[in-house]
């Protein structure tokens, strides 16, 4: 996927009343995060920027949660970050569809086709043992090698990405409400001294 149809859907779910809080830059770094990462990883950055899902909720994602007709995705479940035990997604507001823009559904995919491993509980993202993968590790091998590369502060993946309340949907696919609270952030990670 080319870096400019990144920055174009970016900018495109972003709300009008947000593009004024510095999100140019916001959606150029996600744009270099996500063109950086090797895979699994950059797919897993293109959900988290492109649909606003939660770490856990995207490592949650199954291949039938994917609904290339209807160009959604379902949030159903999320995986725990310590465990890796499948659970209930954080709030209840949190389960439901969220769009699936164009240039996602490209990468998506392409990811389906090339870069997916079969794992017996069908996750869309599984590590070569065949399990699903932990936030921590997608941290520490996926997100902090790209931002030592860009040169950015090691974050975590919650405040490495975009995160936007979700737009929600009826059964036709109308647009019922966008809340407008976007973060993209990038903390560095406090010192244990």
């Amino acid at each position: 996927m080319s870096s400019d149809t990144v920055t174009e859907i970016l900018e495109e779910i972003v709300p009008d009343n947000i593009r004024g809080m510095s999100i140019s830059s916001s959606i150029e770094s996600m744009r270099q995060i996500i063109t950086r990462a090797k895979e699994p990883y950059a797919t897993m950055f293109a959900v988290l920027g492109m649909t606003g899902c939660r770490a856990g909720e995207m490592l949650g994602l199954k291949i039938g949660d994917l609904d290339f007709n209807r160009k959604v995705i379902y949030i159903r479940r999320s995986i725990d970050s310590r465990t890796k035990a499948e659970q209930s997604t954080k709030t209840k507001n949190s389960t439901g569809e969220v769009p699936m823009p164009s240039a996602l559904e490209k990468r998506l995919r392409a990811f389906l086709k090339h870069g997916h491993r079969e794992n017996p509980d069908r996750y869309l993202f599984a590590n070569r043992n065949g399990r699903t993968y932990s936030v921590g590790k997608v941290t520490e091998y996926g997100l902090w090698p790209v931002q030592d590369l860009l040169g950015i502060a090691h974050s975590g993946t919650r405040n490495c990405v975009m995160v936007m309340q979700r737009p929600r949907f009826r059964s036709t696919g109308t647009w019922l409400e966008i809340r407008s609270a976007v973060r993209f952030t990038v903390w560095p990670k406090k010192s244990k001294a």
